[in-house]
């Protein structure tokens, strides 16, 4: 069976004792794989554009319809390109999106795969091009997303095959009516128990989970090889880098802020908001961070999705209540000084402390608006309808609308004034009934072994057990 792999050595020692060696692998370097007849590729080098074998001279170049087929990855890689540097030009990101095509393009055509393997969503430039020439070559592509984490309690994997149509299997599973009316059985309610806590309106001191505080749980080993990653970057950096990069830290550059000149601005604007009056409430991401690049797609741009529903709420006399993400300022130099500026043009935005409870900005809301966030899913447990302008799994949930644009949202507007959704206890155990048929107990960060619910052996193993599934 001919395949490619992408993921962790842990994985791919196990998976090719069950399916067989792939024709091509990236992993991390410290994992290559020496073995006749399989192409190795390291992950980093990948993603820093370093394909150091190859002769250029004897790949085609791009023609002029490769460009105009993948210009929309192009779009979005462009933009995913902050996690690989604040400090790369338009025309660095440009040329090294050129190249990855170029070489992926050329590399793919070699083979006739089965399918492909990602362990994790493809999201750091290269592997989200070489994903989308997969995908336009009509390759079955599996891969996995880590849905929302109740540690402890719910810790899983979601698998499909198109990364803007998350909730497309669960549709199906859902239309197919096989699950109508049923009760949630001990072991679905054992599965999604960090989600079914949620449904108790009782409950509002349930703490999203964050990486910052998954850092805290990290061995001291990884914690030490985290802060030496931080300082071996400086190392590729030029005096000119070196420069412009504290004057950026200083406040200087022009156009994008520093975390802590946004924080600021965000805070100088704060206000303690009425919860009787009628508002949407929208939750900014973390940014870089896949959940927006690539699955939020041109919505990335978060301060554009903001600005319809203020747009469309406005005709309802409807407020639209922000809140930063708890890590949101430290992301730095991937927003313009002005961005919360913009937002505060519209009379009817309102940025929030973040002090206030999350799930009482839910309970009191008319509804809730994420790009792919958590809080998508802990609105629908809570009953309340959700907007999203990205692909998540709770898109196939009865209350959520798909949205991307003024008319989209003051139509779902108009449906829920009319008091027509009606989120039920049945409508929510459908739901959770396919979900059960797309996902496990697992995770793609081996470090939250230990906050998750099985161990990386049986992690591994629930995830051989998913492709098979898949393949066969």
């Amino acid at each position: 069976m001919a395949y490619f792999f992408s993921g962790s050595k842990e994985l791919f020692d196990d998976l090719i004792t069950e399916i067989g060696l792939p024709k091509i692998v990236i992993t991390h370097k410290k994992s290559i794989v020496n073995v006749a007849n399989l192409e190795s590729y390291d992950h980093k080098k990948c993603r820093n554009a370093v394909y150091d074998t190859i002769n250029w001279s004897s790949i085609p170049p791009l023609s002029k319809s490769d460009l105009l087929k993948y210009s929309e990855v192009e779009h979005i890689y462009l933009k995913m390109a902050d996690r690989l540097g604040v400090l790369q030009s338009y025309q660095q990101r440009k040329d090294e999106y050129n190249k990855h095509l170029r070489f992926w393009i050329w590399k793919l055509s070699q083979f006739n795969f089965n399918f492909a393997f990602f362990e994790n969503v493809p999201h750091e430039g290269y592997n989200f091009v070489l994903y989308s020439i997969l995908v336009a070559n009509k390759v079955k592509v599996i891969t996995f997303y880590q849905l929302p984490v109740r540690p402890g309690k719910t810790y899983l994997l979601h698998s499909f095959s198109n990364i803007f149509k998350q909730g497309e299997e669960i549709n199906k599973i859902l239309k197919s009516g096989a699950f109508t009316k049923k009760p949630i059985t001990p072991e679905i309610s054992k599965k999604f128990q960090g989600y079914l806590d949620l449904t108790n309106p009782e409950i509002a001191n349930i703490e999203s989970f964050t990486r910052a505080k998954n850092f805290k749980l990290w061995s001291l080993t990884d914690k030490i090889e985290q802060t030496l990653n931080k300082i071996k970057k400086f190392r590729v950096y030029s005096i000119g880098d070196l420069k412009k990069l504290l004057a950026m830290r200083m406040g200087y550059d022009n156009y994008l802020a520093s975390s802590k000149s946004l924080l600021r601005n965000y805070n100088r604007n704060t206000v303690n908001p009425s919860l009787n009056k009628p508002y949407i409430y929208f939750a900014f991401h973390y940014q870089p961070e896949l959940s927006t690049s690539p699955i939020g797609g041109v919505f990335v741009d978060q301060v554009l999705a903001c600005e319809i529903l203020a747009f469309a709420a406005k005709k309802f006399n409807v407020l639209l209540y922000i809140k930063e993400h708890p890590r949101g300022a430290k992301g730095s130099y991937t927003r313009s000084h002005d961005a919360y500026n913009k937002l505060l043009n519209y009379d009817n935005v309102r940025l929030l402390p973040n002090k206030i409870n999350t799930f009482e900005l839910i309970d009191k809301s008319i509804c809730a608006s994420t790009i792919t966030g958590s809080l998508g899913i802990e609105a629908l447990m809570r009953k309340k309808p959700i907007l999203m302008f990205g692909s998540r799994f709770y898109e196939a949930c009865y209350g959520a609308f798909s949205v991307s644009s003024v008319n989209d949202v003051s139509r779902a507007l108009s449906v829920i004034f009319k008091n027509e959704i009606q989120i039920t206890n049945e409508s929510i155990n459908n739901f959770l009934y396919a979900l059960d048929k797309v996902t496990f107990e697992g995770y793609t960060d081996n470090k939250d072994e230990n906050i998750a619910t099985v161990s990386l052996k049986k992690s591994n193993q629930n995830k051989i057990k998913m492709i098979k599934q898949l393949i066969m």
